[in-house]
């Protein structure tokens, strides 16, 4: 029935636009408000949230706001409207059906709950005021048109001869429409706000933004940065601001220098957010950093020491000094160019300070901040030695000593028999190790050997000799007439790790193949027992070095790994770990195939670390 009615009130209406049509062609002499003319202030929309169209709301004017600027004898009438946001009011012309924004755009009279268009009505006689308000309205009257989701104006408005003379209103916004129904809002989406001009700095990009007055009030206010480079991984920046006006991205916010990026302000309320134009700007690249040197303390002073960065030469340096995180005065400092080191005085004594440095280049190029280094002024009723030491470089230096041998374990099993333990033996000296047939004049250096100016020695040559003896038929067992069997000892090796870095270390083990004359037979048959003999203690600032033996490896075939004739470690020393003096023995088991001619078969074990 009701849908009945409204077919009905729809062609009544269009007789009556087409009456009212005909009529404006001769009535109508008033101009319509010029294009941007203000709305009067006075009008209040009253709805709860998650408003439907069919939700009623109310839409009144305050009292002394309320009037049209003649009654209904001097020919004003007041209609109601809804209309795009788009659309000025001011230009609105009224027939018999309502409000008129011209061909093909929306713009409705307002319903009363009851489903009445609140349009040419009379305003009060003598005083224009604009009365008989409904108590609730509805655009539920309108949900069978398809309204356009987004922003709208609704109101009043007094208007003579179709032209508005005066109008109020509000602006809602419109979501989810059917056919048959939409949702909406009071009030819209924050207008757009304004984004100026940035300027990229150190680290930083700086800017401001505008932005208008926003019925719901803006809840926030975030900027992006968005990289359109790839330097050092960088990713989107995104930062929350209280108001509008200047703001400052830096490294802190997540800025990665070197690259360029995208900026835009997203202004937020409950109706929804909208962005700003988009600037974009670079960030020049850092050079890299100064590296700092131990800062030294004085007599209410301090001095900074640091080395120039690799790279281009900066044109000078930038050195910035706090006290508990707060700049002191005058800070930053500047520095001339090729000078590394800086004093400042008037210090407070037993404050502690904190200093980097930063060089400067040209632009676009900035100079990355040093690592801080602190200091603590002395006060002036002391004396002062500064004394001065230079760690000596360090090295990786292998060595051993020829007749020396560290104990070793039980070794025996089924091909080579009874091997009991070993006690160390060959006294704590050893012979001189032979090279070039003649005793090495550094071995009095052993573990340490040094050149002539202290530098260590990391390739020292040194050659010492292992005789096995003869070997013995294995009689019993899976290889019982295969193989003779010959054991011995490793001569003592040492390794001792003095660098700096604490890179950890391996030493490995090769086994030639066993040659006599035209006769050879496999590097592979030689295995051997690691035994890590000694390693540095803890220091008394806990540093410990942690040597670990290698594992066992036994008498192999030709092809196998298992043996000596590939790299094999007698021991490592994981990074962070091996700095020290580590002693390393090791029992040789050897296989001598049946196969092999008689005599006297020699080979070489090299041991390299690395």
């Amino acid at each position: 029935m009701r849908r009945t009615n409204r077919l009905t009130k729809a062609t009544a209406v269009a007789a009556a636009l087409a009456a009212a049509a005909s009529v404006a062609l001769v009535t109508s002499s008033a101009a319509a408000l010029p294009a941007g003319t203000a709305p009067t202030s006075g009008q209040t929309l009253t709805v709860a949230a998650g408003a439907t169209s069919s939700t009623n709301f109310q839409l009144t004017l305050a009292a002394g706001s309320n009037t049209c600027p003649g009654d209904g004898i001097a020919g004003f009438k007041w209609s109601t409207y809804m209309v795009p946001a788009s659309v000025d009011a001011a230009t609105l012309t009224y027939t018999s059906t309502g409000p008129n924004a011209g061909t093909g755009v929306f713009a409705q009279p307002l319903f009363s709950s009851t489903a009445s268009p609140q349009i040419n009505k009379s305003p009060g006689l003598g005083d224009g005021l604009i009365s008989g308000i409904p108590a609730n309205y509805q655009f539920a009257a309108i949900a069978e048109l398809p309204v356009p989701n987004g922003e709208y104006k609704v109101g009043y408005a007094c208007h003579k001869d179709g032209q508005t003379e005066r109008y109020w209103q509000t602006l809602i916004t419109v979501s989810g429409s059917t056919a048959t129904s939409f949702n909406w809002v009071k009030g819209t989406k924050p207008a757009a706000p304004v984004l100026g001009t940035l300027t990229p700095g150190d680290d930083t990009i700086g800017g401001s933004f505008t932005e208008s007055a926003a019925d719901p009030a803006i809840t926030s206010r975030t900027i992006t940065a968005t990289p359109t480079t790839s330097y050092n991984s960088p990713t989107t920046v995104t930062k929350t601001v209280a108001a509008a006006g200047a703001f400052t991205l830096t490294a802190a916010d997540g800025l990665v220098t070197g690259n360029t990026y995208t900026v835009k302000v997203i202004l937020t309320n409950s109706v929804g957010s909208t962005d700003s134009n988009t600037v974009s700007t670079s960030i020049p690249p850092d050079r890299a950093a100064p590296t700092m040197l131990p800062a030294v303390p004085g007599i209410e002073q301090g001095t900074v020491n640091w080395t120039a960065p690799t790279g281009p030469a900066p044109t000078g340096y930038s050195v910035a000094i706090t006290a508990g995180g707060t700049p002191i005065a005058g800070s930053p400092f500047s520095v001339g160019a090729g000078v590394t080191t800086f004093t400042k005085t008037g210090l407070t004594a037993g404050t502690i300070y904190s200093a980097t440095v930063k060089a400067t280049y040209p632009a676009p190029f900035n100079g990355a901040t040093s690592a801080p280094v602190s200091f603590t002024p002395f006060p002036n009723n002391i004396l002062v030695q500064d004394i001065t030491v230079t760690r000596p470089v360090g090295a990786l230096v292998l060595t051993q000593r020829c007749g020396v041998f560290g104990a070793l374990p039980d070794a025996t099993d089924a091909d080579f028999g009874s091997l009991p333990a070993l006690p160390a033996s060959g006294g704590t000296t050893g012979t001189a190790p032979i090279y070039i047939g003649a005793a090495d004049p550094k071995f009095n250096q052993y573990p340490y050997p040094v050149d002539a100016n202290g530098v260590p020695n990391p390739n020292y040559p040194t050659s010492c000799g292992v005789d096995l003896g003869i070997g013995k038929l294995i009689t019993t067992g899976a290889r019982a007439g295969q193989y003779f069997t010959a054991t011995g000892r490793i001569n003592q090796v040492t390794v001792v790790d003095t660098r700096d870095t604490d890179p950890g270390w391996t030493l490995n083990g090769t086994m030639s193949d066993f040659v006599n004359g035209s006769n050879s037979f496999s590097g592979n048959k030689l295995g051997w027992v690691p035994v890590m003999t000694d390693d540095s203690d803890a220091t008394l600032d806990l540093y410990n070095q942690n040597v670990t033996a290698g594992a066992v490896r036994n008498p192999a075939a030709e092809s196998s790994t298992t043996g000596l004739k590939t790299a094999q470690p007698l021991a490592s020393a994981p990074v962070g770990a091996g700095l020290g003096i580590a002693t390393l023995d090791a029992r040789l088991k050897l296989f001598i195939p049946l196969t092999a001619k008689n005599g006297t078969f020699t080979g070489t074990l090299t041991f390299t670390t690395i």
